[in-house]
This record gives C-alpha cells, structure tokens and sequence, in this order.
C-alpha cells in the first residue's frame, strides 16, 4: 500500500505533540499528501481505537508487532520509507532479573553496534 493509496482515505494516528518522529510524518502528510484525512487517537492506542477503528472503517497507523491485536483487523505492508524505532518498556524499578536481562541487551547492542563500525571502517565508509 502506497500513500497515493490512502488518499480520500481515513486514517488515525496517535495526537500530534506525542511522539516526535511521528509529529514529522504527520506533518509530511499535510504537505505533501492533503488527500489523507488523518484522525487523531486521545492518547496512545488502546481497545477502544482499534475498535473505532474497526467499527468505523478508518485506517490505523501501527507497528507489525500489533498486527494480532484485535480479531476483527488486519494488517497491510505499506510502501513508504518511514520507519519508528520501539523498544522495551519496564518499571522505573525493575525487579533483579529484569535489570540483569536490560543489561544482556545493551550489552548485545553495543557489541553489535561495534561490529558495524568496524565493518564500515574496513569498507572504508567511515
């Protein structure tokens, strides 16, 4: 699904102010793509937007890991280069085991991000 396909199309998104990266999609919607008419969710999804959603025939803006999350949607792969990064959301005071898992994943993104580096430096990149 392209953008030119969501033209005359309903589609919701979380409110403007919530999340950066989404505000500057948001904001290259109006611009350049006048013909989506994007709806506002009051705050982050929850039931009560995917059934709006469902209800209504509006379109959501959404992550693929969401795509199970109500019986009555689906989701469809879209063809525009726009990606959000999202992570692992935990209490501001994990219990030990969580805390040592947080540890295992920084520590495995930063071995990974290191390999990067080298790689693009032997490729002469960087």
């Amino acid at each position: 699904m392209t953008l030119q396909d969501l033209h005359g199309e309903h589609l919701m998104m979380v409110k403007s102010g919530d999340t950066e990266l989404l505000d500057h999609f948001h904001d290259m919607l109006k611009m350049a793509h006048p013909q989506i008419i994007v709806e506002e969710a009051s705050y982050y999804y929850d039931m009560d937007t995917f059934n709006t959603c469902e209800q209504t025939g509006t379109l959501l803006l959404t992550l693929d890991a969401w795509a199970d999350i109500h019986p009555s949607l689906i989701t469809i792969p879209v063809k525009f280069d726009y990606k959000i990064p999202y992570g692992i959301l935990y209490s501001k005071k994990p219990a030990n085991e969580v805390r040592d898992f947080i540890e295992i994943i920084k520590e495995n993104v930063n071995k990974k991000q290191n390999q990067l580096k080298a790689l693009k430096k032997s490729a002469g990149v960087i």
